[in-house]
């Protein structure tokens, strides 16, 4: 079983980002914004889920920027089948989430 994450299952183009930020809805928990947005409101779309992720540097510096990457994509990976095949999805991470994944690590 490959466990990549592909090319086509990630949201690359700053376009696209901004696409699903503007028109998508919204779910907030304490660490990560999540952003949806249904394939029938995006034109020319396929229909596979795909996945961005956005990790700011108010997060931290790049060790902890790339760790919380690191740790989204791997969640993102081993959660691929429980995603409906219907939405691309923007994760915002904010600054606690590195203090989460740090603390983790440390226990």
């Amino acid at each position: 079983m490959d466990m990549t994450w592909q090319k086509s299952v990630r949201i690359r183009k700053s376009r696209d980002f901004r696409l699903v930020q503007s028109y998508g809805s919204k779910l907030r928990s304490r660490d990560f914004l999540f952003l949806f947005l249904p394939f029938y409101r995006v034109p020319n779309a396929d229909n596979c889920p795909r996945i961005g992720l956005v990790v700011s540097k108010k997060v931290g510096n790049a060790v902890c920027r790339n760790r919380v990457k690191r740790r989204l994509r791997e969640a993102c990976r081993k959660n691929q089948s429980h995603l409906q095949r219907s939405f691309q999805v923007v994760i915002i991470a904010f600054a606690s989430a590195s203090i989460k994944t740090i603390s983790d690590e440390r226990i």
